[in-house]
């Protein structure tokens, strides 16, 4: 487990929402060199041509070197959309790292028809 002091977040499932311009985009560009190999980026956007190009450009940085970056184009405003990015989510094994880190940055928040999909999520770290 990384300490408060350390450079780098440790192994980590770090999720960022909104990845594919602006704030999120610049977030997706800084959080990788701070990650260990075996850590797991999960990039969230609605624009998924976006979200790839931008995978593109971390493969030829080499800031994404050991790292697993997964690209879900999906509208976290809409229960599939949340449905999407949990699933991506799962597919890691959340007892592979030392932190989970979200990096909420969507536009569109969560509705009344996808709140239950994230309220009852078990507190995690």
């Amino acid at each position: 487990m990384s300490d408060f002091n350390s450079k780098t977040l440790g192994k980590c499932l770090c999720i960022i929402t909104g990845a594919s311009k602006g704030f999120g985009r610049c977030l997706a560009q800084q959080v990788p060199p701070l990650l260990v190999a075996g850590s797991a980026l999960i990039l969230v956007a609605r624009t998924g041509q976006l979200l790839q190009e931008l995978k593109t450009e971390l493969v030829n940085l080499g800031v994404s070197q050991g790292l697993v970056v997964r690209c879900v184009a999906a509208d976290l405003s809409t229960a599939e959309g949340v449905a999407e990015t949990l699933q991506a989510a799962k597919q890691q094994n959340v007892n592979d790292y030392d932190h989970v880190l979200l990096i909420n940055n969507a536009v569109r928040t969560a509705t009344p028809d996808t709140m239950h999909l994230i309220s009852c999520l078990p507190l995690v770290d």
